[in-house]
Formats: C-alpha cells, sequence, structure tokens
C-alpha cells in the first residue's frame, strides 16, 4: 500500500522476505552453471542474475548467483521453487562432475533495506570502518559485512529499483539483525509485499511467474 511505501520513499524501511538459498561448489561449479543458466557466469565478486531454460528455450525459473570464490556459489532463488530448481540442477549434473549442491534454504534468511537512508542505517551496525559507497561498492556486486556482530553478505541489488542492500544472514539470525537495524535507525518503516510490488512494475522490473513464464518468451 501507500502507507507502506512512503517510509521508503522518505527514509528507509526494512523488509523480510523468504526465498530458497543454495550453495553450489566444486572445481566442476563455474562450468556447470556455465552450462545451466542463459546468462554469463558472474566473476569473483560479483554477482549475476541467470535463468534456467527449458528445451525450447523458455524461462523455467529463475536465480541470483553471488559468486564467493572462483569453485563457490551462494545461490538464493524463489522459496516456491525450491525442490523444483533443486531437482532441475541435480538432474543436470553430469556423470562423474565435481559439484556439490546444497540447499541451505532452512538454515538462510535475507532482509532487504531499502530508500535514501538504507546505507547510513547499515553503516551505524558496522563493526569495522569499510566504505559502502557506490564508487567502492559497484552495483550488482557483493560483500561479507560484521553487523552488530552477525556475519552477513551484503548484496548491492534491489528488485524494486530503490536504492539500498540484501543483507543475507544466518536464519537464527535474522530476528537479531532486524532488531539491531530498527535500534539503529528508528525511523525505519516496515514494508510488504503489496508495497514490493507496486515499486517493481513502476520500474519496469519483470516478475518472474507473472511477467516471465515457461509459457511466453
Amino acid at each position: 500500500s501507500l502507507h507502506d511505501a512512503l517510509p521508503i520513499l522518505e527514509h528507509g524501511g526494512l523488509f523480510y522476505w523468504p526465498f530458497a538459498h543454495y550453495r553450489i561448489r566444486g572445481a566442476g561449479a563455474p562450468a556447470f552453471l556455465d552450462r545451466l543458466i542463459a546468462n554469463k557466469v558472474p566473476a569473483v565478486g560479483r554477482v549475476g542474475l541467470g535463468h534456467l531454460l527449458t528445451p525450447s528455450g523458455k524461462v523455467y525459473s529463475e536465480l541470483t548467483f553471488v559468486r564467493l570464490a572462483p569453485d563457490e556459489f551462494y545461490v538464493t532463488g524463489y522459496n516456491n521453487y525450491q525442490l523444483h530448481d533443486l531437482r532441475w540442477m541435480r538432474e543436470h549434473m553430469r556423470e562423474g562432475e565435481q559439484v556439490e549442491i546444497e540447499d541451505a534454504t532452512s538454515s538462510r534468511a535475507v532482509v532487504f533495506i531499502n530508500g535514501p537512508n538504507a546505507q547510513l542505517a547499515v553503516e551505524k551496525l558496522l563493526d569495522e570502518p569499510v566504505d559502502l559507497a557506490r564508487t567502492a561498492f559497484k552495483p550488482f556486486q557483493w560483500r561479507k559485512l560484521l553487523l552488530g556482530g552477525i556475519e552477513t553478505i551484503a548484496v548491492r541489488m534491489s528488485f524494486i529499483g530503490e536504492h539500498g542492500l540484501e543483507l543475507h544472514v544466518s536464519r537464527d539470525q535474522v530476528a537479531d539483525l532486524y532488531q539491531k537495524l530498527h535500534e539503529a535507525d528508528p525511523q525505519l518503516g516496515d514494508w510488504g509485499g503489496n508495497a514490493m510490488n507496486s515499486f517493481r512494475i513502476e520500474k519496469g522490473v519483470r516478475l518472474f511467474g507473472k511477467d516471465i513464464t515457461d509459457r511466453k518468451s
């Protein structure tokens, strides 16, 4: 709703959304993903969006790939596609391929923080100074941050097209991180799915499952 959206536009807001999470690692991981997705595999230190395709070239699913190391990827996808995507990836592994696919959904979580003051709120929790300016922390890039003692994978990307970060943490620490962010900046609002959909439509961000499916090109 507009009431949900105003804090993000004027100051900043937090949003929790369930995702499926995977760890893909091993010497064969880069070649496996290069064969699997319709995009270039991101370089180390970068983030990329990739689509799984049907044999006829339709979009079967959508995943985000954070490349942690040459042979290690942290992957997120839609929670309702958790087993769907896991099955597809495992079915496309070749015999003897050095790839390990771990379903980490039950152990990982993500908090979106967006809005003009989102970065300032995150900076207040940094355990040591880190330059979060866009010149140092480019769009579609990530880095590990220690926020109030909580280890996070901070990804500079936004599904809604508004300035902000995705903060990926251990699931047992997500409530603590949420509380710490609110304590660091009490003006942060909370927003939900309706506001998210409104923002992404306004910015022209396509939604997998609605705008992009395996029935549309």
